[in-house]
């Protein structure tokens, strides 16, 4: 997927929210490289999305295209919204043919557009262009032609 002329793009952060977990909770968040390393008593909680990220996501609202999250991008019903809020706002346009990948992403972020909790399967979407529904379905498709 990723060598082709219409390949996807991934965005692997280069600054992440990080905070403590407290039970239920997080406490002192803040922002850090991701090269400096997240210390053993913290999380992950979001991320800074890269400047050519939020470029892609302006061409995306106006231009239109399509787009998919895989993976839950934050912590977001905890309150850490940063990376998501841009994200479904690019996403939510209506020029965007947008789809939200993976369980956790799915239930974690209020997206009332196209979605599905196949997080494995996108992962092989990413890697192979295809996966087992998509193969399924075209073989099935066959089949049904070839009964008419």
């Amino acid at each position: 997927m990723l060598n082709r002329a219409n390949r996807a793009e991934l965005h692997i952060p280069d600054e992440v929210v990080i905070a403590r977990p407290t039970g239920r909770d997080f406490a002192d968040a803040r922002t850090i490289p991701v090269s400096r390393g997240v210390p053993s008593d913290y999380a992950i909680v979001d991320f800074v999305l890269a400047p050519w990220v939020c470029a892609k996501l302006d061409h995306l609202t106006s231009h239109g295209g399509r787009a998919f999250i895989a993976g839950t991008p934050a912590r977001y019903t905890e309150g850490f919204t940063r990376a998501s809020d841009a994200l479904l706002g690019a996403l939510g346009h209506d020029r965007v043919n947008a789809l939200l990948l993976g369980g956790d992403t799915t239930a974690d972020l209020p997206w009332n557009g196209t979605k599905s909790t196949g997080g494995g399967s996108a992962l092989h979407y990413l890697a192979y262009g295809t996966c087992p529904v998509f193969d399924a379905l075209r073989t099935n498709a066959l089949r049904w032609e070839a009964t008419l």
